[in-house]
């Protein structure tokens, strides 16, 4: 006998909501479900599913909030025979049940060609029940949208294509960017994690060069340091994404860019580390005697020379168009298949082979290697919209400026790298 399904539904981080359930001890049902359609149109849908030990036939009409549906449990032989006649992908996921504030939740977490998605469904009574729901603030955070009328995240249409439909939110945020916001070299476009990893990558490195070219072009005017280190900063933030995403490209891209970027570093470090040396030794020299302080002009003449000629040398390269090679090198990146899947599938893999990487660092404890590969892990983090190492960074620059090591400090950054 057929019935209405009144139902919504919400394209989800379901990592986050596992996580939730546990921590907050909400007890939940596991079921592992393999199903494919002999018919998905908007009208009619015809679905056969492994729940378990259990073959159900299923067969709803309509779409959107509500439809009707009837369902049949079925032999073995029967799924087998009509799986047999399926042109169409096999869906598997991981079904999560359990109940907040008195409505049923089920969470799918797809494997597969789909991993990387996950949704969450809750039935209702009625329409009115199912028109005023919010979803309860535990899990709040966790909803990116609700997909209840967007047919093209249905399960039917899911199973033909195999793919997740990927969004391009950071190209419109990226235009929504003013001149000021630009000028500060950050990762603050936002991005959803069912954007494609390869559009977010490519806003994310153009929103960095355009801070860039804009602190460059404004240091070169002005001379001013502060315009300096902003664009370097920039280009660090570069290079972290490109050590984050180095297994997704091609090697000859990679090494390519990765020259260009150290090359302009390395000319930029120079001469902040001489205006940074100047600075300091002209600030001390008040405190020095006399005798002192004539030897001391000399060495402030000496790095203000230095500082002349690496400066020379940002202008030189300026003109020798390292901008536009630079933009030409990351515009012509050839990716992996693999980064064409959602922002939040390729964010698991950087950080948990990042924090891998990080983890054997620790044990050679190099401090000057320790501290650029935390500096590039935190860059990645913050990109990724995740917390940086802050605490243990600053701590570990102290340790560095005062000579000294700390197996406790250790400890600590390797119980927070645990968690990726």
């Amino acid at each position: 006998m057929s019935h209405l399904e009144i139902e919504k539904r919400y394209l989800c981080n379901g990592s986050k909501i596992i996580t939730t359930l546990k921590k907050e001890q909400i007890s939940y049902i596991i079921t592992n479900i393999e199903q494919f359609y002999l018919k998905a149109t908007k009208e009619e849908t015809l679905r056969y599913r492994k729940d378990e030990n259990r073959y159900i036939k299923n067969i709803k009409r309509g779409s959107g909030l509500v439809r009707e549906e009837l369902e049949v449990e079925v032999s073995k032989k029967e799924y087998k025979e009509a799986k047999a006649k399926n042109s169409a992908g096999v869906i598997k996921k991981k079904r999560y049940k359990f109940k907040l504030d008195g409505n049923l939740y089920e969470l799918d977490i797809f494997k597969g060609k789909l991993e990387g998605l996950s949704i969450v469904e809750i039935e209702f009574q009625d329409i009115y029940q199912a028109n005023n729901f919010k979803p309860t603030k535990l899990i709040e955070s966790a909803i990116i949208k609700d997909i209840t009328n967007e047919a093209i995240y249905s399960n039917g249409a899911l199973s033909r294509s195999m793919k997740i439909p990927l969004r391009e939110d950071s190209f419109l945020s990226l235009r929504e960017l003013n001149f000021k916001e630009l000028e500060k070299p950050k990762f603050d476009l936002y991005i959803s994690d069912y954007e494609g990893a390869n559009y977010a990558f490519k806003n994310s490195v153009e929103r960095l060069l355009n801070s860039f070219a804009i602190n460059i072009e404004q240091f070169l005017k002005n001379i001013e340091y502060k315009e300096l280190k902003r664009a370097n900063k920039a280009l660090i933030r570069l290079k972290s994404l490109l050590l984050g995403h180095k297994s997704f490209m091609k090697n000859s891209s990679f090494d390519r860019i990765l020259f260009n970027i150290n090359s302009i570093l390395l000319i930029f470090e120079e001469a902040i580390t001489l205006q940074r040396e100047f600075n300091t030794r002209l600030k001390n020299k008040a405190n020095l005697a006399k005798a002192k302080q004539t030897k001391e002009l000399k060495k402030l003449l000496e790095i203000a020379k230095k500082e002349k000629l690496a400066r020379d040398k940002i202008v030189n390269s300026y003109k020798d168009e390292f901008l536009l090679n630079l933009k030409n090198s990351f515009d012509s990146i050839e990716f992996k298949s693999k980064i064409k899947k959602p922002f939040s599938y390729i964010k698991q893999k950087v950080l948990k082979k990042q924090s891998k990487s990080l983890k054997k660092e620790l044990h050679k404890f190099n401090k000057i290697e320790l501290y650029y590969n935390l500096l590039y892990f935190n860059n990645i983090l913050h990109y990724f919209k995740e917390p940086p190492l802050k605490r243990e960074f600053k701590e570990l620059k102290k340790l560095i400026i005062n000579g000294k090591s700390s197996k406790k400090l250790l400890k600590k950054i390797e119980e927070a790298l645990n968690a990726y």
